[in-house]
């Protein structure tokens, strides 16, 4: 994407919200989820629309990685058309009794007459193909053909010479700009990939049967997913002994959340913007953080509005409740069974952003008030797990060193 393009993009989204009914929205305080979903409805579309005609969109499927001295070449299939015509010409064919017939034979003739052309070999057919003339041509056509081999072999050398410069290129360029790319390359892995387009069930006796609808291989999926974590969304009761680590904590003051659900103020939606990471994968609506990135103000302050209307309403769009799932298989075959596949979630970019807000929120009034004391903090800016796995691992050398008996609860 091109600047230029961008500034397309924003100006047609510009234009959009100044010629809808969007700037006009009527808030209903009667039908609060209504007006979430329609006020949602018309960002979403605007935004689509203006993706549709100035982003670049491709389409990416799976592709097994192809030889370059593959058959689709056009001289592997100059030659296989070559040997087709030589083949005509087997020895149990040169009686007087097999004749080829002369519109046939022209068809022929000028086929090969092309493909001598067009590589540069000397063309020495005879025109009018007789049964004393049969083995001349047989002879030449063999010779031709063999012509055509050596010149793809020599094609194959330069195609391996170019792809060697390229990739050698294409390493020291990932050494610089993508180390993982390089790594990977090094060390030779491959991203598995699946189709779902079959799914392999088992049964509780034992029996298997297989999927090829469309329709029964997504239920299939939804119902695995839904239950392959195996826990029950329910009211758990506490243990007595961690009841005490779920109590409210004396030293913390129930003011300091006061200012958790104020407005959302134009510099800091914009600020949190900025920071939204490219090259990520989008939800549901397909609504990427570039293109929230390059929002104009306009789109900016609509989606505060929104935002601000959620804090008050204390609910979401109903389209925010939806994700996308994507199967990835895990390091073993994929054999059609969806067990052997772990789940990954696309969330609505847009519900990660509103929760990015309130987040960075929590993370400053964290910080100020210091809630989070002793080890437990690792979920605030500028701290990591590094330091709490420093501390049990020298832990666990000290049991090591001093032969102790060691217990770690989890």
């Amino acid at each position: 994407m091109t600047d230029d393009k961008w500034k397309n993009y924003q100006n047609y989204i510009d234009n959009e919200i100044n010629t809808t009914r969007i700037r006009s929205f009527l808030w209903d305080s009667t039908d609060r989820q209504y007006n979430l979903n329609k006020f949602w409805q018309l960002i979403k579309e605007i935004t689509i629309k203006a993706a549709k005609k100035y982003i670049i969109s491709r389409k990416s499927c799976i592709r097994e990685k192809i030889h370059p001295n593959n058959n689709n070449s056009k001289i592997y299939k100059d030659i296989n058309s070559m040997n087709k015509i030589f083949h005509n010409f087997r020895k149990n064919n040169f009686g007087l009794s097999h004749h080829i017939a002369k519109d046939k034979w022209l068809n022929w003739y000028h086929h090969v007459k092309d493909v001598c052309i067009k590589y540069k070999i000397p063309f020495t057919l005879s025109y009018n193909i007789t049964s004393r003339n049969k083995l001349d041509i047989k002879k030449t056509l063999h010779s031709i053909i063999q012509t055509l081999i050596c010149k793809s072999k020599i094609e194959d050398l330069q195609i391996k010479r170019d792809n060697i410069k390229k990739f050698v290129v294409q390493r020291c360029m990932d050494y610089k700009n993508n180390e993982k790319q390089m790594i990977n390359s090094i060390l030779d892995i491959n991203r598995k990939r699946i189709v779902l387009d079959r799914v392999l069930i088992e049964n509780q006796d034992n029996s298997t049967y297989l999927l090829t609808d469309p329709l029964e291989i997504k239920q299939a999926a939804i119902d695995h997913f839904q239950h392959a974590a195996g826990a029950i969304n329910q009211t758990k009761t506490i243990p007595s002994e961690w009841i005490d680590e779920y109590n409210p904590r004396s030293y913390i003051d129930d003011y300091i959340y006061d200012n958790l659900m104020n407005d959302i103020e134009a510099d800091e939606l914009i600020s949190l913007i900025s920071t939204l990471p490219n090259n990520k994968a989008s939800g549901p609506s397909t609504i990427s953080n570039e293109m929230i990135k390059h929002f104009p103000d306009s789109m900016v302050t609509l989606i505060r509005i929104l935002f601000n209307k959620i804090l008050l309403y204390n609910d979401i769009p109903i389209e925010w409740k939806s994700a996308t799932i994507y199967p990835i298989p895990k390091p073993k075959e994929w054999e059609c069974k969806l067990q052997n596949t772990r789940p990954i979630t696309l969330l609505e970019t847009m519900r990660k952003l509103f929760t990015k807000v309130l987040n960075k929120r929590l993370s400053t009034i964290y910080t100020t008030h210091c809630v989070l004391k002793g080890n437990n903090f690792a979920g605030l800016p500028h701290n990591s797990t590094f330091e709490p796995l420093r501390i049990l691992d020298n832990i666990i050398q000290d049991a090591r060193y001093h032969k102790n008996e060691l217990w770690i609860l989890l």
